[in-house]
């Protein structure tokens, strides 16, 4: 009767530690987007992590095209971040996906999903041109 019951509590004993270690591993995880995030809307003209906006003294150069997209185009490639310039707030974003972003290069756009304005992060849900 002793073994059967000292099974029995040992039993319960692992089966409520594991559960509590199963649910400890798992708090800090999460499919959804991480905490500090909200789903918006910024609107900005595309950039990059060098120039922002202003890429007129890269151009003047030669060295980066003739047109902002252009100049983009090769910042992303020397391995600079494409990035949304919000000229109301001057804030500069970075992207979680920016391969959406990229044909909206030197563009003033609308770009909704998730942000994180503490982190001046966004992961792209849609994007769109504006005038």
């Amino acid at each position: 009767m002793i073994k059967a019951t000292l099974k029995a509590a040992l039993l319960v004993t692992f089966l409520t530690s594991s559960t509590s270690f199963a649910s400890f591993a798992h708090e800090g995880e999460s499919d959804s987007k991480p905490s500090g995030t909200q789903v918006g809307t910024v609107h900005g003209v595309i950039g990059d992590s060098m120039c922002k906006t202003d890429h007129k003294g890269m151009i003047k150069s030669g060295k980066y095209g003739k047109t902002d997209a252009d100049c983009i185009a090769k910042c992303l490639k020397d391995g600079m971040k494409l990035t949304l310039e919000d000229q109301k707030t001057n804030t500069s974003y970075t992207f979680v996906n920016s391969k959406e972003a990229k044909a909206f290069a030197g563009k003033k756009v609308a770009v909704t999903g998730h942000i994180d304005h503490t982190n001046k992060v966004i992961h792209i849900h849609s994007i769109k041109a504006e005038k």
